[in-house]
């Protein structure tokens, strides 16, 4: 419709008025004739052509009169289509105002959320917004907390202030106000008199104490559909919202949603990036400036501040053997563990794989870090269950302190790490504080790494065997292969300097092949010189059985080297047993099927299990010499070799003892009818060309004592 009259109106309108007064021209010009008519009648008779041409006059007169009523009444219509017009237009006006202002609202509201403003200035932002175009409501934002189950904050400026804080803390139902059964129904809630509604029976007196009388609340949602909050809008009076209040709050509740999905993620992405995923503590980024920070408190009070590096003992073993399934587990139950043995204020954090680390700020004396190290080490050291299975770890710790170890986090990360180490290579189960001769271990631990890496290339290795006999008549029956470094500048050295670093960085599995080929090798060149009443004992490592291709490795090393399989018997530890996976018990039965001999090394020492033996096709026991060098001194150590020795019998197993370096212990196992023994009295490790010597009935040349 047109917003202005035509031209034809307008004129009409002009017309219309001068119309009017032509008519009241024409009614004196007619009062005047009729009235002197009736005079010239009266006087002089008749005067029928004057009253002729007033009859005629009287007839324009009414015609005219017709046409202006008419043209009168087209001048109202015009005049209400007017009126109308203007109304609508004012009403118009007013909507597009108010459209303005909601959609540059709405745009300010966007740019905050844009420009990473604090998400309750944001959200009160809404609520002000809403509350400027409301007629009198107030608009109020109550947030859900984590657990999805209350209500941790409440934005509503214009709320008392007595109620908003009322409603932290409520736990949402299905009768909680306007807000918390919106929440928990997830569906609009609109009460038009809280007086009387039920759903604000338990809340209905503090409402009216602050004058509120009607409440309306819609859930806000995440685009996955959960619930983070509710917007809600108060009236001081019972009433309903409109239609002009249900979109604005549409696009309020939007906005909202998007502010706090938003902050959500942000939250997340910043605790991500400062935790770790599986534990949920604090990753390195986070740890050093919590240290850092603990160095300045240091600094202020004149104290100190402690870092405590903590690695697991035999964690690798069981995530190889178990798999990373079970190996989360345990680090989760460490975590858990390691926060009973802390402060509040102390930090834990992890690093990645086993390790973990302690920072405790503001303590007064060295000894207070050896308490925490003592308390960590007795809680890692009590068992894991883990599927059933029961494991056993430990722990080994590195300590440094400030000011003595360094004056930044990274420094005494360092040297905490390299405490960790020593603490390693003494036994483990232990705790070690930081000193400079460690400092110069761990540059010289980095130089032999680098070297045994540059050992592997150059074939620096050999292989030394030590001699085993059956003990009912001293019978030499075979060797046990034994790996030495033939290092360029340090001379031959045993497994004890480097074992360790092969198995950390996960260089076992390839020295091991080379072991079974050399092996192998050697084996057949005895035989070959006629000494076929023997068998090779060839080390296996527990990565070499969890690579998946043994098998196939020792097929090939005895086709090389055209050696029968039953010349040689294949050692592993208990550590390869804890996967009691059909992977497992299929390589060894198809090591079985070949005729290889499968011995289980190190008995007793790690997670024995008599369901191991029954499960796994073993043929042999060899008990840790630990055991055999402690039987003249404890009654119980006597006890369970003795157990092991029949338990062996009673399964038809063949039993070997190590570490037999007295005629005592000789005489000990000989009694037990263990079978087998070896050890330093029997035979050191000696090289290939000296056992070959013993085979011949020659006496060996000279052992130098470090050979073994």
């Amino acid at each position: 419709m047109k917003n202005h009259l035509s031209a034809h109106q307008a004129n009409d309108i002009i017309a219309g008025e001068r119309t009017e007064q032509q008519i009241a021209r024409l009614n004196k010009i007619i009062t005047a004739l009729m009235d002197r008519a009736e005079r010239s009648m009266s006087q002089q008779g008749s005067d029928f052509g004057l009253f002729q041409a007033t009859l005629t006059l009287e007839d324009e007169v009414e015609q005219r009169t017709q046409e202006l009523t008419e043209a009168l009444a087209e001048n109202k219509k015009i005049t209400q289509s007017l009126y109308e017009l203007t109304a609508s237009l004012k009403d118009e006006i007013r909507q597009r105002k108010r459209a303005e202002a909601l959609h540059a609202g709405q745009y300010q509201i966007q740019e905050l959320i844009t420009a990473n403003i604090p998400l309750k200035q944001v959200l009160r932002q809404i609520t002000a917004w809403i509350e400027s175009h409301s007629n009198g409501g107030i608009a109020s934002i109550v947030l859900l907390a984590s657990d999805d189950k209350t209500i941790s904050d409440c934005l509503a400026p214009s709320l008392p202030q007595e109620y908003a804080q009322a409603l932290t803390g409520v736990q949402i139902g299905p009768q909680t106000g306007s807000c918390g059964t919106a929440m928990y129904f997830n569906k609009e809630v609109t009460v038009e008199d809280i007086s009387c509604d039920p759903l604000w029976t338990n809340y209905r007196d503090l409402a009216l104490e602050n004058g509120l009388r009607a409440c309306w609340s819609t859930p806000i949602t995440a685009t996955s559909g959960q619930v983070l909050g509710s917007f809600a809008i108060y009236y001081r009076q019972p009433q309903l919202p409109d239609a002009d209040q249900r979109e604005m709050v549409s696009g309020a509740v939007h906005l909202a949603g998007i502010a706090l999905e938003r902050a959500r993620s942000e939250e997340r992405i910043h605790y991500m990036a400062h935790h770790d995923a599986l534990t949920g503590l604090p990753n390195r980024t986070q740890l050093q400036d919590r240290i850092d920070s603990a160095i300045e408190m240091a600094r202020r009070h004149t104290s100190h501040t402690a870092v405590l590096m903590i690695d697991l003992d035999r964690f690798k073993h069981v995530n190889d053997s178990l798999g990373h399934h079970a190996g989360d587990e345990i680090l989760k139950e460490v975590a858990e563990r390691l926060a009973e043995c802390v402060r509040d204020s102390d930090t834990i954090a992890r690093l990645g794989g086993d390790e973990f680390v302690i920072n405790l700020p503001d303590i007064e004396h060295d000894y207070s870090a050896s308490m925490v190290a003592s308390n960590i080490l007795q809680q890692l050291e009590k068992p894991f269950f883990i599927r059933k299975q029961q494991l056993q770890l430990g722990a080994s710790i590195g300590i440094s302190m400030y000011p003595e170890d360094g004056d930044n986090a990274d420094d005494l990360l360092r040297t905490a790490d390299t405490a960790m180490y020593a603490a390693k290579q003494t036994g483990r189960g232990q705790y070690c504080y930081f000193t400079e001769e460690l400092n110069k271990a761990a540059h010289e631990h980095i130089v032999l790494l680098s070297q045994l890496q540059q050992a592997i290339k150059n074939h620096e290795f050999c292989l030394y065997y030590q001699p085993l006999y059956r003990l009912s008549d001293d019978r030499l029956v075979g060797a046990e292969a034994l790996l030495r470094w033939q290092h360029p500048q340090r001379g031959l050295l045993a497994p004890g300097h480097f074992l360790y670093m092969l198995e950390e960085h996960g260089l076992m599995a390839d020295v091991g092949s080379w072991v079974l080929q050399q092996g192998c090798a050697q084996m057949a060149t005895w035989l070959q010189h006629g000494h076929s009443n023997i068998r090779l004992s060839i080390n296996l490592a527990a990565d070499q059985f969890y690579r998946g291709n043994l098998v196939a490795e020792v097929e090939d090393a005895l086709r090389r080297n055209k050696l029968a399989a039953e010349h040689i018997v294949l050692e592993f530890t208990e550590t390869v047993l804890l996967r009691n996976s059909e992977s497992i018990i299929a390589t060894m039965k198809a090591l079985k099927m070949m005729g290889v001999k499968m011995s289980l090394d190190d008995f007793g020492t790690g997670y024995s299990s008599l369901s191991y033996l029954h499960s796994f096709p073993v043929d042999q026991l060899k008990i840790d010499r630990s055991f055999i060098q402690a039987t003249n001194e404890k009654k119980i150590t006597l006890d369970i070799v003795t157990s092991i020795v029949r338990l062996a019998q009673s399964l038809g197993i063949q039993s070997v003892a190590e570490g037999l370096e007295t005629p005592e212990q000789k005489a000990l196992m000989k009694q037990l009818n263990c079978d087998y023994g070896q050890g330093y009295m029997l035979g050191r490790p000696m090289s290939a060309e000296n056992f070959s010597r013993l085979l011949n009935g020659d006496r060996p040349m000279a052992i130098h004592k470090n050979d073994g």
